[in-house]
């Protein structure tokens, strides 16, 4: 993994130095440029593949986490839930028959 990494890092500062030109300051936005470093390392550690494979890899797993996030906000009913208004709705009509007969005048 070592020289996988030391390949990967060599690259993108060359990157950096080519994209600096004959100028001496640039910002550089490091975040894009940190997760294609890791993506990079990491698939040719584990793959032996290039940048653009890894990329690939990692972009299909960006679209899972996302549709795992997408899937959490779904409502999906539990059987509980399902059987729960009709249990209710029935213990509602016998409170009311118990209420009725409570209330209702008595015969002596």
């Amino acid at each position: 993994m070592g020289p996988a990494f030391i390949a990967c890092t060599s690259e993108l500062v060359s990157r950096w130095e080519d994209s600096m030109g004959s100028g001496k300051e640039k910002e550089i936005d490091v975040w894009p440029e940190l997760q294609d470093l890791t993506g990079d390392v990491i698939s040719r550690a584990a793959f032996g593949s290039s940048l653009s494979e890894g990329r690939r890899i990692f972009r299909i797993q960006s679209e899972q986490v996302q549709l795992a996030t997408q899937m959490s906000n779904m409502y999906i009913p539990e059987c509980a839930n399902l059987m729960g208004r009709p249990v209710i709705e029935g213990r509602a009509a016998a409170d009311r028959r118990i209420k009725q007969t409570r209330e209702a005048p008595r015969m002596e």
